[in-house]
């Protein structure tokens, strides 16, 4: 786990520096951690800068399962984002709250919102 959680650090560092200073750059960043059986709390900046900090402060915790809250921390992210946003989502679990996903999609659509969805295993 830690080894994904490093990769994640590498890839949304990449991502965020090629955004920053162009017309692309997020007005907004948010992170929503999650695991089992927890999600949140969602955790907004506008500085690039802040949010890696926030992004290399993870760390992995619990486990003993495989399943997480991933679509719980989505919709938390959904509803905390403005419209037309971007929005990644890292996990190396499926998801344990499986009975969001048409709410979940309801929200993406909604929203305009684009969602990029990366399996770290």
């Amino acid at each position: 786990m830690g080894d994904d959680i490093a990769a994640v650090r590498t890839v949304t560092s990449t991502i965020i520096d090629s955004k920053v200073g162009t017309e692309d750059e997020p007005s907004l960043y948010i992170l929503v951690p999650f695991n089992d059986p927890d999600f949140g709390p969602l955790i907004k900046t506008t500085n690039a800068d802040v949010f890696k900090g926030y992004i290399n402060s993870l760390t992995p915790s619990g486990g003993g399962d495989f399943p997480e809250m991933s679509l719980s921390g989505l919709q938390l992210a959904l509803t905390g984002s403005p419209p037309n946003s971007e929005i990644f989502l890292f996990t190396d679990a499926t998801a344990k709250d499986e009975s969001l996903k048409n709410t979940v999609i309801a929200l993406i659509e909604q929203t305009k919102t684009v969602v990029s969805t990366s399996m770290q295993m």
